[in-house]
């Protein structure tokens, strides 16, 4: 194993060489897989002409192993262009759309976070020692567990708001045919105290790099416009559920954009 799979969060590519029934994985470091020999490996094998399995990435999270299949897929005729639409984020409501489709913000960071919090302090209690000469740091057996429970429950948060995005935006590339969003300073946003953990919770860039992929896949566009403005140059009003533009002197609701 190298030093980057040692950690707790790693990557590794490898050529997919089998793929049965029995859902086992065979990967091989060089070289053309060869075929089975036996009847009743043949009678395990998935035949797809319409799908082409490239290869593989093998990572570990929390200590959880996953495996992600590359494939090349006949990519079929792009449907009949659906309605503009425009979709503004925030904050108190993850997303919200022109047509009057909202995705209300379910702040699961906000929710574990008294669990959390006591997970990372039972962490710091546990034994770890420095060697004076090597500088060496040594974790006790029980920092390990109680690390991997730390990681397991930041995977939790993470796989909740990441299959709420997920199908929310699923929805969406699947009914619209364009998409407006606005182009939002994360990182401004986060300098603000206020809302330093409000917007990591709201994870608006994931949502619209979800968009942004899916609207892609199917046929769609993602862009930035401005409803009444040759130009994007509207305000966002971070305390106000309102943006006003320079050139036209008008004010929009968030889910006329």
């Amino acid at each position: 194993m190298t030093r980057k799979q040692e950690k707790e969060r790693g990557n590794l590519r490898r050529k997919l060489g089998t793929v049965n029934l029995a859902e086992k994985l065979r990967f091989v470091e060089m070289g053309k897989v060869t075929p089975p020999t036996k009847k009743r490996n043949k009678r395990k094998q998935v035949p797809c002409e319409s799908v082409k399995i490239l290869g593989a990435t093998v990572s570990c999270e929390a200590d959880h192993w996953y495996v992600s299949i590359q494939m090349e897929i006949k990519k079929p005729l792009p449907p009949t262009p659906g309605p503009v639409v425009g979709v503004d984020v925030g904050v108190k409501q993850a997303a919200v759309v022109s047509d009057g489709r909202v995705l209300e913000n379910q702040k699961p960071l906000a929710r574990h976070l008294n669990k959390l919090g006591k997970l990372q302090r039972h962490l710091s209690r546990k034994q770890k020692t420095k060697d004076p000469h090597t500088g060496k740091t040594t974790f006790s057996e029980n920092y390990q567990k109680q690390r991997v429970k730390v990681a397991r429950k930041h995977q939790q948060i993470a796989n909740i708001r990441r299959d709420i995005q997920h199908k929310f935006t699923t929805e969406l590339a699947r009914t619209c045919g364009t998409i407006g969003v606005e182009d939002l300073n994360l990182l401004g946003m986060m300098a603000n105290r206020k809302l330093s953990r409000a917007v990591p919770d709201a994870a608006m860039g994931q949502l619209l790099q979800f968009l942004k992929t899916k609207m892609a896949r199917a046929g769609g566009r993602s862009s930035s416009p401005h409803a009444g403005s040759p130009r994007p140059n509207a305000v966002r009003l971070v305390r106000m559920s309102k943006s006003a533009c320079r050139s036209t002197n008008l004010i929009y609701l968030r889910n006329d954009n």
